[in-house]
C-alpha cells in the first residue's frame, strides 16, 4: 500500500510541476483540490467506527469520539487569531498545526497494543488530542482558501473540492474494504491507519504549496472581538450554523452502531454504503453550481437537512440492510448540497477584511455544535430508548432545524 501512495505521489509532483506555469490563481485552485484528493485517500473515519465496535465500543464511546474532538477545537480556535498574528502570512502559519493535526492518521494504529478493554478509551484519546491543532490549522487553512482565489471562484472550488474529496473516500474505502476483509485482524487496520497517516502528509504537502493571492491583514484583538457579536447579521448567520449542526450531529455517531451491531454490517458492506454515500455526495457537489444561483445557499441548506432526515429515518426503521444503500445516497448527496450552502451562506454574509476573525467564529461554532450535538444522542440513549428510537429522534431533529434554516428570519444582506 506504501509503494501504491509513493507511486501517486511522484505522478502528483509531475503534475503539480506542469501547475507552476499556470496563473497564481490556478495553481492555488489545482493545489487546494488535491489537498481534498489526497486527503480522501487518507480518511478511514469509517472504519475507524467499525473498529472501536469490535473493539467493544459503547454508543456513549463512539459519542465522546465525536464530541470530544469538538470542545478541543473550540479550545483551539480561541487560539487561531493569536496564532496567526505570530507569522506574516496564513500559508506560513498553518504549517505547524496542518502538520500536527494528521497526527489522528497515525495514533489509532497503537489501539491494539492496548489491553482490549483501554482500546476505546486510547482511540477517544487519538481523535482528541490532535483536534488542538485541527482547530487552528483549520481555521487558518478557510482563511488562506479566501485569500488564495478570487470570491468568484469560490462556489466552484467549494464543489470541486467536495467532488474529489468523494470520489477519493469511495475508491479509498471500496480499497480498503477489500484489505480489511483479506488481511488478519487487527494488522489489516495497523498497515491501514499508516498508509493513510503517508496520504495525509500528501495532503499537507499541496497545502504548503497553496500562496495567497493578496494578504488579508489581521486586526487588534479587542474592538473586532467585541464588534463581532454584536452585528445582527452575523447572529443569525451564527443561530443558524449552530441549529444547524446540533441537529446533523445528534445521532451520527450511532449510524455505524446501528449498521454493525443491529443490523450485522461488515467492512465489506461498509465500504460498499460508503460508496453509494459518496457517489451521491459527487452529483449533490457537482448540482450547487447551478442550485445556488436560482435558490441561494439557505434555501439549498435548508431543503438539504430535510434530506438527511429522510436518510435517517430508513437506517432507524428498515430492517434489513439493503434499503440502507438508498439511505446512504440521500444521506451523501443531501448532506454534501448542505455543507456546502453553510458554508456559502457563512462566506456570503461576512467581510472579507475581517476574515481570519469571522472565520475563527465560524469554527468555534462548528465545534461548539461537535461537542454538543452527540451529547443529545447520548442523553437518549441514557433515558433508555432503543437505538432505532434515537435515530428517529435525530431524524426529527434534522427536519425541524430544515424547517428553521427556511424561515425568512435568517434573510440577511449580502456583506
Amino acid at each position: 500500500m506504501s509503494r501504491t501512495v509513493c507511486l501517486a505521489f511522484r505522478r502528483d509532483v509531475a503534475i503539480h510541476r506542469a501547475a507552476v506555469l499556470r496563473t497564481p490563481d490556478r495553481a492555488n485552485i489545482y493545489h487546494l483540490v488535491a489537498d481534498r484528493a489526497w486527503f480522501g485517500l487518507a480518511s478511514t473515519s469509517r472504519f475507524l467506527a467499525v473498529y472501536a465496535i469490535r473493539a467493544g465500543a459503547t454508543a456513549s464511546d463512539l459519542n465522546w469520539m465525536t464530541s470530544l474532538p469538538g470542545i478541543m477545537m473550540l479550545v483551539a480556535t480561541t487560539l487561531g487569531v493569536w496564532w496567526r498574528g505570530r507569522y506574516r502570512s496564513s500559508a506560513e502559519a498553518q504549517v505547524i498545526p496542518s502538520l500536527l493535526s494528521r497526527l489522528s492518521f497515525l495514533l489509532p494504529a497503537f489501539a491494539p497494543f492496548f489491553p482490549l478493554a483501554w482500546q476505546p478509551a486510547w482511540l477517544i484519546a487519538a481523535v482528541t488530542l490532535p483536534s488542538l491543532a485541527r482547530g487552528i490549522a483549520d481555521s487558518i487553512t478557510l482563511t488562506l482558501m479566501r485569500e488564495a482565489v478570487t470570491p468568484a471562484q469560490m462556489t466552484s472550488l467549494l464543489s470541486r473540492r467536495q467532488m474529489i474529496l468523494n470520489i477519493t473516500i469511495g475508491v479509498g474505502g471500496l480499497a480498503l474494504g477489500v484489505w480489511l476483509e483479506k488481511v488478519a485482524f487487527p494488522i489489516n487496520y495497523q498497515i491501514m491507519f499508516v498508509a493513510s497517516f503517508a496520504a495525509s502528509l500528501v495532503s499537507f504537502w499541496h497545502i504548503n504549496h497553496t500562496q495567497p493571492l493578496y494578504a488579508v491583514p489581521t486586526k487588534p484583538a479587542a474592538a473586532p472581538g467585541r464588534s463581532l457579536w454584536r452585528n445582527p447579521r452575523f447572529l443569525r448567520v451564527a443561530a443558524l450554523l449552530v441549529i444547524v449542526h446540533v441537529a446533523y450531529y445528534s445521532v451520527l455517531p450511532l449510524i455505524p452502531l446501528r449498521l454493525v451491531d443491529e443490523l450485522g454490517a461488515d467492512e465489506a458492506f461498509i465500504a460498499v454504503y460508503g460508496v453509494f454515500e459518496l457517489a451521491a455526495g459527487t452529483i449533490g457537489a457537482a448540482l450547487t453550481v447551478r442550485v445556488v444561483p436560482r435558490m441561494g445557499s439557505r434555501m439549498m441548506l435548508a431543503v438539504a437537512l430535510g434530506g438527511t432526515a429522510v436518510g435517517v429515518a430508513i437506517i432507524a426503521l428498515t430492517p434489513s440492510l439493503l434499503p440502507t444503500l438508498l439511505a446512504a445516497a440521500l444521506l451523501g448527496g443531501a448532506w454534501t448540497m448542505g455543507d456546502i450552502g453553510q458554508f456559502g451562506y457563512f462566506s456570503d454574509h461576512v467581510p472579507l477584511e475581517e476574515s481570519t476573525r469571522y472565520t475563527t467564529a465560524y469554527l468555534q461554532l462548528l465545534s461548539l455544535a461537535l461537542f454538543t450535538g452527540p451529547l443529545i444522542g447520548s442523553v437518549l440513549t441514557r433515558a433508555g430508548l432503543s437505538l432505532s428510537m434515537v435515530l428517529l429522534a435525530g431524524a426529527g431533529l434534522r427536519a425541524l432545524a430544515g424547517w428553521t434554516a427556511a424561515r425568512r428570519i435568517f434573510e440577511c444582506e449580502s456583506a
